[in-house]
Formats: structure tokens, C-alpha cells, sequence
């Protein structure tokens, strides 16, 4: 017993040691393990060991002056404790973040909640970072996570230091920086880190089947093949981050099924059939959405036979035409079958425009519609013409207005003196607000919707424009809207913004001069003035 309580002092170390250090672990890691409860128990019981050897020296010591006087500092100083504890555990059971920056880099996107909250089982996200790498990207996935009330969860992993894990999930050797989703037994290899990335492989992986959307080709349309700026990369690629797989469609070449034209059709008061034969493709079964973006020439009468069928049963059409061009070819079925007329005009829009040209318009108005209801930023609209409804429409049938000019524009029809000047003219203009672009919505055979979205735009959706305003939101929401996957709708994430601080040459070499000259000098007239003084 006397040797045990000449070294009570060694005795109390190891107690506070064996309480201490398994409280600490749980407190950064949230682990409380066998381990630790073996070590945090052999505590309690030195601890206890060094009451009873000096429990004499104890009372004394509780007894004496300075605890007396010293009780309060002590009952303020665990008060204090007690209250930062509790702060703590608050923050960890009710966490509120408020992101302060300019254009909300630590915030999901309206999209991106949309999809989160329509998961209908638990994913796990493995972030494959080498450490001090995965940072920004776990950031991001801690706001996926808040949201998701746990629905999804992740784990930042060391692929160097669990290489056989990495490979289990497709990593290559010396492969990083990769996110995997994984839901029940479904994957998706995400190689971008920005929210744009993880929100589409969540679109993906959520998912159980794709949908096809086809753009149709063969009459000069804007292609996704076109590098330049008057391409639309940009929009395909919009559309794959949906989850939509995007195919071109020509109606002209080797497709099995066939409609022979070999009779008369009476289009607008027109025989337009001749005797010579000719076959037509036919649009695939797997087609969610036809898009049909500005034809150079016109679309033939035997290929907007085709659509024509196909929407009347139940069919998906999305029309984009550029004023200061031909018919497209389907304003015959457009005018006949539905009542729509796309106008030879050129919308001009002194109230509502950009860049100083009246005729790039700024649209901020339109019918209550799904495609814009959330929108926030302005659609911008390069060279739009107007798309008449009929004033009276039959039973069934639904028409929308989603973009609008202003009550001062007119629809200019004098398009080859536009080099002159526009100026309204009551007796052949057609006075605003004009529809620019509509959707219509009709019952069709089995149950089925047959939709149309009919925009008199088409460059808006170039790579050019596709980024400028809420142009992205407004097309890749209307093929949500087309192929019934409202639920996509939304505001999408946008790519980081680069701010670049431009420093003319004169003022780069008055810094430099600073820097270099201005600095030491300030010192040295700071010294001089001290030295002066203390003279």
C-alpha cells in the first residue's frame, strides 16, 4: 500500500491519460470502439484507485483557502465549458450554411435539389483523392449531403492506400481525381468534380432507362458536329448531362419501314402528290423527342408526311426557326393540323433588347408554363420571328405561350430594307407583344399526349449563345417538358465564374515602381523620422 501511494502522482497521470485520450478520439472521429471503451474503463478505475490512496489528501485539498476562494473561477470557468459544448452539439444536430459569395460557388442549384429530392434509394458516392487533393470536391459533397436527409452518402479514399478497393470500382492503376456513384447494384464513374458533374451522374444513375432524343438532319439544320460557334455541341452535350442519349435522324436514308407518296395530299388548297414513287423513313420507336433546328431547306412533303403521323399519335416536336429564312417545310402540317403559324417576320423590340440591336430580343415575359416558371436570368434571342395561335382552339387542345416580346414590339415584314431602318407599319406589321415562342399540348390516340414546342428562334441554342442569360435553361427545360420528365425542370448548376483582374501596362509599373522603390523608401523616411526625433 505504501509503495502504491508513493507513486499516486504516476497513478492519477495514467487515470486522466486512460479518460481523456478515448474522449478526444470520439470527439474528432465519432468512433467510440472496443478498444477505446477497454482504455476509457482501465481510466475510471485508476482514477478510483488514486481516490482511495489519498482520499485524506483529497478532503484536505477541498478544504483548504484557494478552493474555497477559488470554487467560483471554477463554477464560471465549467459554465463556460459547458455552454461551448453545448453550442457545439447544436451546430452538429441543427446545421444552417449560408453561402456569401458572389455566385453562390458553396450552394446546389435549384436542379440539383430537384434530383436529390426525387432519389428513391441511398447512394453512396467514393471520392478516389489522393490526400490534400479532394478538398473543393468534398465541400460540394458535404451540401449534397445536408440536403439529401440521408440519402446519400460519401467517403473521401486514399487509391494508393487502398488500391484494391479502387480497383474493385474500375479505377485503373495511378487513376485519381474520379467519383463513383453507386446505388443497389448500379455505378456511375464521374471523372469532373464541379456540380454540373455529380448532378448529371445522379440524373444518370437514378434512372433505370434512358431516352432518346433525335435531331433531324438532311435539309442543312444546325449540327452538333459543327465546331464553330454556330454549332450546338453545347446543347447536345446540355442534353447528354440530363441523361438523355442524343442520335441524328435523316428520314431520306435506309431506314426498313417505308411511306411511299404515290398519292394526292391536298395541303392548304394544294395537290402537292405526284405519281413518281419515293420512300421514307420512318421515326424510331425509341424516339422520346424529334428536334427539328432551323432547316436550311425545306423539309419535303413525304418527310412531314411522317412527322405529321407520328405526332398525331402521340408524338414529341420541337421546331426552332431563325427569321431571314425559307419555310422550314412543316408550316403546311403546322397550319393545317394544328393552327399554328410561324410568320415571315423579323420581331423587333425597342422596350426589350440587347447589345443595341432591336432585334436581339430580351425576352421577360411569357404564359405560366413549367419550361420558365423558375427562371430568374433573361432569355436572349438573336434574329426571332413570331408564331401566330388560333383565337379559338378545339377541345383538347392547350396552347402556352412561354416567351413574349413587350407591348411596343411589332413584327417587321419589309425584311429586305432592313438596311434602311426598321419602323412600324400599321397597315402590314403585326403590333406586340408577340409570341415568339409557344408549346401545345393535345390528347392523342391510347391515353397518349401529343406536345409540340414551336420557338421562332433557333441561334439561341448555338454554341455562341446557348450560355448567355437563362438560353440553356429554356432549351434543355423544354425537351424536359417535351419528354414528360418535369421533373428535370429546373434551374441547371453553372460553371464556375472566372474573374479576371486586368491591370493596364501604366498601371502594372506604377505597382511595380512601388513595390521595388516606394516601399523601402517609406521605411527608410519612417527611420529617419525616429532617428530624428530620439536625436
Amino acid at each position: 500500500m505504501q509503495k502504491l501511494r508513493a507513486n499516486s502522482d504516476f497513478i492519477l497521470s495514467v487515470g486522466l491519460i486512460g479518460v481523456f485520450v478515448p474522449l478526444i478520439v470520439y470527439i474528432v472521429t465519432h468512433r467510440f470502439n472496443i478498444f477505446g471503451q477497454i482504455i476509457f474503463a482501465a481510466g475510471i478505475v485508476t482514477l478510483g484507485l488514486y481516490v482511495g490512496l489519498e482520499y485524506q489528501r483529497i478532503l484536505r485539498i477541498l478544504g483548504g483557502r484557494q478552493v474555497r476562494y477559488g470554487g467560483n473561477a471554477v463554477l464560471m470557468s465549467l459554465l463556460f465549458i459547458g455552454i461551448i459544448a453545448l453550442l457545439a452539439f447544436m451546430s452538429q444536430r441543427y446545421s444552417k450554411r449560408i453561402d456569401l459569395t458572389a455566385n453562390r460557388s458553396f450552394s446546389i442549384s435549384e436542379q440539383t435539389a430537384k434530383v436529390i429530392d426525387n432519389l428513391d434509394s441511398p447512394v453512396k458516392i467514393w471520392a478516389f483523392y489522393l490526400p490534400g487533393d479532394g478538398g473543393q470536391v468534398e465541400t460540394l459533397l458535404k451540401s449534397y449531403v445536408a440536403r439529401s436527409r440521408g440519402k446519400i452518402s460519401y467517403e473521401m479514399v486514399d487509391p494508393d492506400a487502398r488500391p484494391t478497393l479502387a480497383q474493385q470500382y474500375g479505377l485503373t492503376q495511378g487513376e485519381v481525381d474520379v467519383l463513383v456513384l453507386e446505388r443497389g447494384s448500379r455505378r456511375q464513374k464521374v471523372t469532373g468534380s464541379t456540380e454540373s458533374d455529380i448532378t448529371s451522374g445522379l440524373v444518370k444513375i437514378a434512372r433505370d432507362q434512358q431516352k432518346v432524343v433525335y435531331l433531324l438532319t438532311g435539309h442543312g439544320e444546325y449540327s452538333p458536329d459543327d465546331t464553330s460557334q454556330a454549332g450546338i455541341l453545347l446543347a447536345k452535350q446540355a442534353l447528354e448531362r440530363d441523361n438523355y442519349i442524343v442520335k441524328s435522324l435523316n428520314l431520306t436514308t435506309g431506314v426498313t419501314s417505308t411511306i411511299t407518296a404515290t398519292t394526292g395530299i391536298t395541303v392548304s388548297g394544294s395537290l402537292t402528290g405526284t405519281t413518281a414513287t419515293r420512300q421514307f423513313g420512318r421515326i424510331p420507336a425509341d424516339a422520346a423527342a424529334l428536334i427539328v433546328v432551323s432547316p436550311q431547306t425545306p423539309i419535303p412533303d413525304g418527310e412531314w408526311q411522317v412527322i405529321s403521323q407520328w405526332v398525331n399519335n402521340g408524338g414529341k416536336l420541337f421546331l426552332l426557326q431563325d427569321a431571314l429564312e425559307g419555310p422550314s417545310g412543316l408550316d403546311d402540317m403546322l397550319l393545317v393540323n394544328w393552327g399554328i403559324r410561324v410568320r415571315n417576320d423579323l420581331a423587333i423590340d425597342p422596350a426589350g433588347s440587347a447589345l443595341g440591336d432591336p432585334a436581339t430580343l430580351v425576352i421577360q415575359r411569357g404564359g405560366f408554363s413549367p419550361i420558365t416558371k423558375d427562371m430568374r436570368s433573361q432569355i436572349i434571342l438573336p434574329g426571332a420571328r413570331s408564331v401566330e395561335v388560333p383565337k379559338d382552339t378545339t377541345q383538347g387542345t392547350t396552347f402556352t405561350p412561354v416567351a413574349q416580346t413587350s407591348d411596343q414590339s411589332w413584327g417587321e415584314t419589309d425584311l429586305a430594307n432592313l438596311n434602311a431602318g426598321v419602323r412600324y407599319d400599321p397597315t402590314k406589321d403585326t403590333r406586340g407583344p408577340l409570341n415568339i415562342g409557344i408549346t401545345v399540348e393535345r390528347d392523342a390516340p391510347g391515353g397518349a399526349k401529343a406536345r409540340l414546342a414551336i420557338y421562332g428562334n433557333a441561334r439561341f441554342v448555338t454554341d455562341r449563345w446557348i450560355n448567355s442569360g437563362a438560353n440553356l435553361d429554356f432549351f434543355v427545360n423544354t425537351v424536359n417538358w417535351l419528354t414528360e420528365d418535369e421533373q428535370l425542370i429546373s434551374i441547371r448548376p453553372r460553371p464556375p465564374a472566372q474573374r479576371t483582374l486586368f491591370i493596364p501596362p501604366t498601371d502594372a509599373n506604377v505597382i511595380s515602381l512601388g513595390v521595388v522603390a516606394g516601399l523601402p523608401l517609406l521605411v527608410l523616411g519612417l527611420g529617419a523620422i525616429v532617428w530624428w526625433r530620439r536625436r
